[in-house]
Formats: C-alpha cells, structure tokens, sequence
C-alpha cells in the first residue's frame, strides 16, 4: 500500500508520550506517539534510561491489508461533493467493507448532517492528536451500518490549531485500525484546506456538474490533483437533466468526459429526492424505495470498487489489526 509505504520509509513509528517533542494520541490499549523530523529512530537504551519499555511488533506494514484513501473534491462549490461522499461511502459499506469517512472541510463541516448524525460529534480528529481523548472516542459510528464511521477533523473554532500534517496522521491511524476504504470529503475551492485534504489521497473522485463554471474548475483540480502526483482520478457528473442534454442546452456526459480527459465512472441525474434526503438526514442509497439519483450513486460506488477490488474480508479483523506499526509502546 502506498500511504503505508510512505509510513514504513520516512519512518514515522511510534514513540511514547513527550519524548523527542512529537505529538501522542491513544489507538485502542496503547498509547501511541509519532514524531517527524528524525530520520533515525531512537535507541532501545534511551528508552530503557527513562524506564518505558519498547515492544517489538511480530508483523509489519508490509503485511497490511490495502487501503484505498480516496479524496472527494470539485473545486466549485455547490456541486454535490459531500452528498457524493455520503452516498458512495455508505454503498462501499453496503458491500460488507470497513469504511472511515473524514470531514475534511474544517470551516464548514457537513458529513454529519447528510449522515443524520450531528447529535453524537462529541470529539474530533485535532483533540485526539492533542491527546485530549482517544481516537474511538472521536469515531461516530452510524448505527445502520457498524463497519462505517465518521470522523469530524475539527470544529471550526480549532481550524488554526490544524496542522499540515493533521490528516495525514489521522488516515495513518485509521489505515492502522483496518479501514479498507478512507473517504476524504474536501472544502471547496483549491486553498490550503484543498491541498490538506489530497495530502494522504492516493486516488481522487472529482465531482462537476454540466455548468460550464464547474467544469472549468473541475479541469483546474484535476491539473492540482496531478502536479500532487495523484493519477488514480474518477469523474462524477452531477445533476445531469436528459431533457437540456436533448435540447441542445446542456453538455452531454460524454462531452464533459471528453473535454477533461477523466473517466466517468457515474452520471447523477438532478432530482428534488436529493434535496428532500439531504433535509431530512436520510442518505438515498438507504431509502426503501431507491430513487434513479439514488441507483446513481450506487452504480458509482459499485464502479468505484471494480477499479481496484479488495477482499472484504470484515471477520479478519484481529490482534492483527494493532500490530501495523514497526514499534508500540506500553
């Protein structure tokens, strides 16, 4: 895995609390601790003076399962991006996959509504690196589907206190726990929350929509999301409308496909169901009656899992699943 990779080679293992001035937060019965800007990692004998104690992990990150960190972006506002990540993320769920998705627009934070989960976001991904709480305290796990949770970065009165680094340890936690599918809802635009957020992506979902304005900013992040070596990127065309596309009024599909050089993995036509879903915190593809806009965004989840399928594999989770890392500390 690419991301896990990046963790084995700049050697960001872990370490105890308040020693070499790194950061700490807790992942299930240890307390972890990573540090940057050391790229030796520090003797067993330094430890030993301080009394902490280093275990040497059986497994690896070699071993690990893959990952798939999968950025949801547009650059335009308004275009649908989080009820995108709302829809796919709980269709992956649906397909039996451990799904973590992140709210990664600080300022203004939305996942939880789509999810109808705003009442339980107790803690947040900035709190649990500050060692303020635990990272399972911070996971809201929705109720319909225990194998998805939602992890709210940061509320937006702690929008400074988050890092450059700030998503890229919180999606090595989560890849450490398991998570087989990481979703990254972006802030609009292509400011310093854009360029955090594709930071630890290793494949991105760019959503337009037929407007010319969305489609021009759409070809700006793709360009983004390439130059930041991010090659992996799918086309959702959002509230697309048959009867414009037969009038001659809108851009067809393929056309858009055409003009960004993407590959649609979807098209999403534009209904009030969409609106009435997002008003009541009801994802679509979790209706009784599945709507087309619904059936939409399943197909492009289902796309999304072919181009690159993962076994399930949801009963392996284990003892294995704590020991990703090259050292944990006791």
């Amino acid at each position: 895995n690419n991301r896990l990779g990046r963790f084995n080679n700049s050697l960001d293992v872990f370490f105890k609390r308040n020693y070499f001035g790194g950061r700490w937060f807790s992942h299930q019965n240890y307390s972890v601790f990573t540090y940057h800007n050391l790229r030796h990692p520090p003797e067993k004998s330094q430890f030993n003076k301080r009394n902490h104690k280093i275990i040497q992990c059986t497994s690896n990150l070699e071993g690990a399962k893959p990952t798939r960190v999968v950025v949801v972006t547009s650059g335009k506002g308004g275009v649908g991006k989080t009820t995108t990540t709302v829809n796919v993320a709980l269709t992956v769920a649906k397909q039996g996959y451990k799904v973590a998705v992140v709210d990664a627009d600080i300022g203004l934070r939305n996942l939880d509504l789509l999810f109808g989960l705003e009442e339980k976001v107790a803690f947040t991904g900035a709190q649990v690196l500050q060692g303020q709480c635990h990272l399972e305290q911070a996971l809201i796990k929705d109720p319909r589907w225990p194998n998805l949770v939602l992890l709210v970065v940061a509320r937006a009165s702690d929008k400074y206190n988050v890092q450059a680094h700030t998503l890229e340890d919180l999606v090595g936690l989560l890849e450490i726990m398991g998570f087989q599918y990481i979703f990254l809802d972006s802030p609009a635009g292509v400011e310093l929350g854009f360029l955090q957020a594709i930071g630890p992506a290793t494949e991105a979902i760019v959503i337009t929509t037929p407007e010319i304005t969305a489609i021009r900013a759409a070809d700006r992040v793709i360009g983004l999301l390439e130059s930041s070596g991010i090659l992996d990127i799918h086309l959702v065309v959002n509230r697309v409308c048959e009867e414009m596309i037969a009038e001659n009024l809108s851009m067809s599909v393929e056309s858009i496909e055409s003009l960004l050089g993407v590959p649609v993995i979807g098209s999403v036509p534009d209904e009030r169901d969409v609106i009435v879903a997002t008003n009541r915190g009801e994802p679509l593809v979790t209706q009784r009656r599945v709507s087309p806009s619904g059936k939409a965004f399943e197909n492009v989840a289902l796309n999304l899992i072919a181009a690159k399928p993962l076994s399930i594999g949801l009963n392996d989770q284990s003892s294995e699943d704590h020991d990703r890392q090259s050292f944990l500390v006791t």
